[in-house]
């Protein structure tokens, strides 16, 4: 009898233990952040297309070529604009190109439905850059270069799961080759 206790007993803590490791789904949802409306690769798309935008706005000012300076411009700030809205459309946060920091964007700009932790702008690991730094080195290639990045991450983007930001990218491509197109026929 005793040893058929003993088993009980180690079976009721196994199971107590395990069903600790599995959680609510509350905490799982708290555990991996699942509040955004996308993927990881549609939030790098999100991110990492907004960045390129960015520099190809700055990028922009350096360019002596003044229409191609002009559509880059005007191509980039557009995009800009609807990444940051396709953003919000799927609860990705991403910075105003004139903040520091991720936090300071989302403190800024959606403080009304933002809960802030207190602390949480010291120790996040969400901090990035967002700014373009003035010493950047501008040059044709570079800019050719961050547009093929721009075009590679459109196309991956236009396989992806979430219908807005694949309808998005594949609306948008065919304006992004386009450019490059016309961006590479300067350097001719």
């Amino acid at each position: 009898m005793t040893k058929i206790n003993t088993f009980a007993l180690s079976a009721l803590v196994a199971s107590i233990s395990l069903m600790g490791c599995k959680g609510t789904g509350t905490q799982k949802e708290i555990l991996y952040n699942n509040y955004t409306g996308t993927d990881t690769e549609g939030f790098n798309f999100l991110k990492e297309s907004y960045h390129h935008a960015g520099y190809q706005q700055f990028a922009a000012k350096h360019i002596d070529d003044q229409a191609l300076a002009n559509a880059i411009s005007t191509t980039y700030a557009e995009i800009s604009q609807n990444l940051i809205e396709l953003g919000n459309y799927n609860n990705v946060l991403i910075p105003s190109i004139n903040e520091v920091s991720f936090e300071e964007a989302a403190i800024s700009e959606n403080t009304d439905s933002l809960t802030v932790v207190e602390n949480s702008l010291v120790d996040s690991l969400a901090t990035i850059e967002t700014t373009v730094d003035p010493q950047t080195e501008i040059s044709i290639e570079k800019i050719i270069g961050s547009q093929e990045k721009l075009i590679h991450q459109f196309e991956n983007a236009s396989e992806n799961t979430n219908r807005s930001i694949r309808q998005y990218a594949q609306e948008t491509l065919p304006k992004l080759e386009e450019l490059l197109e016309q961006t590479k026929a300067t350097i001719k």
